[in-house]
């Protein structure tokens, strides 16, 4: 054999070798690339589903403004207990809920007519629609003064209260704004 033939047979061999390195990368590359998109279809579908979760588990916020309005208030009823009317609202959104399953007005002290009348059209509704479902798991997570108004001698304290509970095996979450 000559050293034309060897030449020949040995720059075949590397246009051959650097070929099939060409291909095994392009279809490295492919297959890479075909990785990425199932992990980041996978990654964007459980980040969903975390975000979901995460949205349906965190507590609704309130419009919490107790430290500007606390101050005006306790200026004009220095003996204004923050701590016991947060607490009667608190107990006044229980009382609603219980009195929504008994299908009996409670208690409510303190109430207006207005108000003990629009509990008692809910129990009717709810009597009426021959609704089967029970308020269970009622839990208040927060409850802040919202707003404090005094107009024509009349002062208004707003609280907002953020709560949930389960009807019908779902869970809901809500606010409520009690004056």
């Amino acid at each position: 054999m000559d050293y034309i033939q060897i030449a020949l047979i040995v720059v075949v061999t590397i246009i051959a070798v650097v070929g099939v390195m060409k291909i095994a990368r392009r279809i490295r590359y492919k297959i890479s690339r075909i990785k990425y998109f199932f992990r980041n279809l996978i990654m964007n579908k459980g980040l969903q589903a975390l975000q979901n979760e995460v949205t349906e588990d965190a507590p609704k916020s309130v419009s919490g403004m107790t430290r500007i309005y606390l101050p005006k208030i306790l200026k004009d009823f220095p003996d204004f207990d923050y701590g016991y009317f947060r607490q009667l609202t608190e107990n006044l959104i229980k009382n609603i809920f219980n009195s929504v399953n008994n299908g009996t007005l409670g208690s409510f002290e303190y109430t207006a007519n207005s108000f003990k009348e629009q509990v008692k059209l809910k129990i009717k509704e709810n009597l009426d629609s021959e609704q089967t479902g029970r308020y269970t798991d009622v839990k208040i997570h927060k409850t802040e003064i919202t707003n404090y108004e005094k107009s024509s001698g009349m002062y208004t304290i707003t609280f907002q209260s953020a709560f949930e509970y389960v009807l019908s095996g779902n869970k809901v979450q809500s606010r409520y704004n009690i004056e």
